[in-house]
């Protein structure tokens, strides 16, 4: 098992959509029933557009990963929400994060490797 790493999840609400607290609850659920300890959450604006931010840390990056994805795309989720960006701490921390799901399909997508 690799050492702890750090994974954050935006939340991009659709335009006009405020920030629906019983939806960030929702996702920190999934976060927390994939093995994920939450350690912030945060509400932000750009452009109009409301987003939250929630942090989580994991020891098994892959083992959590792959049960929280699925569950990231729920049609209660896709219903107000523009899209969700993942990403998740490298060997090296942010230096070398990793972008594992972003709704612009233009984005290259990063793989946890065997080591994660």
């Amino acid at each position: 098992m690799g050492h702890s790493r750090i994974f954050s999840f935006q939340l991009q609400f659709k335009r006009g959509i405020a920030a629906d607290d019983a939806l960030i609850d929702e996702v920190i659920c999934v976060v927390k029933n994939g093995g994920g300890h939450v350690t912030e959450k945060s509400m932000g604006e750009e452009d109009g557009e409301v987003f939250a931010t929630i942090n989580a840390e994991t020891e098994n990056p892959r083992v959590f990963w792959r049960k929280t994805r699925p569950k990231l795309t729920a049609a209660s989720l896709d219903q107000h929400l523009k899209g969700v960006i993942v990403v998740c701490e490298g060997e090296n921390g942010w230096d070398d994060y990793l972008l594992l799901q972003h709704p612009d399909a233009s984005q290259k997508i990063d793989r946890l490797g065997r080591d994660s």
